[in-house]
């Protein structure tokens, strides 16, 4: 992570076999997401006072390099996701009890890679 103010690098962990491609955050649980070419999914929370990152679940179902993710929230509903060099977007949806994300589906109809994802609303 860098600091926008100071102009450098605040914070950095290992997190994949691969370059880390993507990052979304969920702010309102304090969850970090990354993506990689390694074809993982992984959630983080990170521990302050020892200043670290705790791996809080993998998430599976990409069959292939992962280049982006997005996160859809709203008080009712969280939504991550991951857009795959095979031309589909995954997504899990979060359990509100226990805050895991379950794989939910996917998206398909693109050729080729995604690339980069947005969420607007109810729109990816």
């Amino acid at each position: 992570a860098w600091s926008i103010r100071e102009g450098k690098c605040v914070d950095s962990f290992v997190a994949h076999g691969d370059n880390v491609n993507g990052m979304a955050i969920n702010q309102e649980h304090g969850f970090l997401f990354t993506c990689s070419s390694d074809g993982t999914v992984k959630m983080w929370r990170r521990v302050y006072a020892e200043n670290l990152h705790t791996l809080t679940m993998t998430l599976d179902f990409q069959p292939c390099p992962v280049n982006t993710l997005a996160l859809s929230t709203s008080p009712s509903q969280s939504i991550l996701y991951a857009g795959c060099s095979d031309g589909c977007i995954n997504f899990w949806e979060q359990q509100r009890i226990s805050c895991r994300y379950n794989h939910g589906g996917f998206l398909r109809g693109h050729r080729f890679g995604v690339l980069c994802l947005a969420v607007l609303e109810n729109l990816v």
